[in-house]
């Protein structure tokens, strides 16, 4: 043990004698030794020395924080771009959080444990009382202010969560992933009854987006109506296999029936969302190859935005047609994203063969997202067209055995209220294409071949 003696020029600027005797341990071999405060509570010269060495520590702490990176993609930029583990300073606070990193961007994901209330019933202590922003503000005050952004869009986000709970050696795989009500997890996901949309849909509780159900995989199904708000993990089918499948979505009720054992089974809730790299070049061009994978298809969904969609209709790469074959009636939207430039003109053209079927009608144009990733033209106030903006083709009628090509222009931005089709949302930070052939719902007899997508600008 060694005594010390230690100036204090604060203590003595408050009256105190200006020597504050600490006692020090020594922790190794060399000599080093670190203090320990002997009597923490004490005060001298009129200052309490644990709330200045508290103070001390929380500024120490913030400096640390500071230096911490703010994002997945920063970390990914100051480390290697590893799947995993990494402590992230989000407003002023240390968050651990798991990153995946995407073509995309990165997967912020974080699991936080389901709050229940403390009367017994194993009910869920929501701060809002739609489960969506319930969500959304928890996900918030834990560091993942953007959860839910890219789940709505992407196949690949159920994926990708199941790859973490699997590679972070998670509790639900410690359980042995149960099943049937022995554990739930909620993707940030909710339910919505639109009457734009006439049905109860799956949206995301980012952006209200319609949402990708992956099939369900056990007879159940996860659109059984507005009581049941929660969507994700409750039977491990699908979860519990380590490999690149999509699992099985399930949804149930916001009340203790849900959660009969809330203190020994693991609930838990998914703040998964995407952090948006830097936006691609507008300019693109897809011809005679396989570029599904650049595209989410809502015939892939279980639970289609639309009433319209056709969950029978298939689209693959047709080489003797040279493009992409959509069979029945299908929606597809570009996963990649393109940034909106004040004064310019973005050019969107599209050549499409159509093999057979008369009667299906043609929509192609561009989704309009805000500086966040939220979808702009679907749920907004001030969009008077609820719609996407089809400046390419609007219902156009397509007829069988014809070759067609169709270009619109974009450029500048609609007040609220207005519905130009050739113009981008109001807020518009960045946008992605969409295109809709054979609608309405159409027999699958109805075939077109996508044969060429080009986008650019001036």
């Amino acid at each position: 043990m060694v005594r010390i003696i230690i100036p204090l020029l604060l203590l003595h600027a408050h009256g105190g004698d200006g020597n504050l005797v600490v006692n020090m341990t020594e922790v190794s071999s060399s000599g080093v030794t670190t203090p320990v405060i002997a009597a923490a509570a004490a005060t001298f010269g009129g200052v309490d020395f644990a709330s200045l060495v508290a103070r001390v520590a929380a500024v120490e702490e913030e400096a640390a924080i500071e230096k911490l990176p703010q994002s997945c993609l920063e970390a990914g930029v100051q480390y290697v771009s590893i799947d995993g583990y990494y402590n992230l300073g989000v407003n002023g606070t240390n968050v651990t959080a798991w990153c995946m990193f995407t073509g995309m961007g990165a997967w912020r994901i974080g699991l936080i444990d389901m709050p229940f209330s403390d009367d017994g019933t194993c009910t869920p202590m929501l701060p809002e009382k739609d489960v969506g922003a319930s969500i959304a503000a928890l996900c918030s005050s834990k560091g993942y202010p953007f959860a839910g952004r890219g789940v709505a869009q992407s196949k690949y986000s159920w994926i990708d969560q199941k790859t973490m709970l699997h590679a972070s050696n998670h509790t639900l795989k410690f359980e042995k992933w149960p099943s049937g009500g022995g554990g739930y997890m909620a993707m940030p996901l909710t339910k919505y009854n639109s009457t734009v949309l006439s049905n109860v849909t799956a949206v995301s509780i980012f952006d209200m987006a319609p949402a990708y159900l992956p099939t369900n995989l056990v007879g159940n199904d996860a659109h059984n109506g507005m009581n049941m708000p929660f969507l994700g993990y409750k039977y491990s089918q699908g979860w519990k296999d380590d490999d690149l499948t999509a699992p099985d979505p399930e949804d149930w009720a916001n009340s203790g029936a849900s959660y009969s054992d809330c203190d020994a089974v693991p609930y838990f809730i998914s703040c998964i969302g995407l952090e948006l790299m830097d936006r691609s070049p507008p300019q693109v061009l897809y011809g005679n190859s396989d570029w599904t994978d650049d595209f989410f298809f809502l015939s892939t969904s279980m639970d289609s935005y639309s009433t319209h969609a056709d969950q029978h209709a298939r689209h693959y790469f047709d080489p003797v047609n040279m493009g992409v074959r959509v069979v029945g009636s299908d929606y597809f939207y570009s996963n990649k994203i393109f940034d909106v430039a004040v004064n310019k003109i973005y050019t969107f053209k599209i050549r499409l063969k159509v093999l057979a079927g008369n009667g299906g009608r043609l929509y192609v144009g561009v989704v309009s997202y805000d500086v966040n990733g939220r979808v702009q033209s679907i749920h907004r106030e001030g969009d008077r067209c609820h719609s996407f903006n089809y400046g390419v083709a609007s219902g156009l009628l397509l007829i069988s055995g014809t070759e067609v090509e169709y270009v619109g222009a974009f450029s500048g931005f609609n007040v609220p209220g207005a519905c130009d089709p050739n113009k981008f949302d109001p807020d518009t930070s960045f946008f992605g294409l969409a295109i809709i052939p054979n609608y309405p719902t159409s027999p699958l007899d109805r075939q077109v071949v996508v044969q060429m997508i080009e986008l650019k600008s001036d």
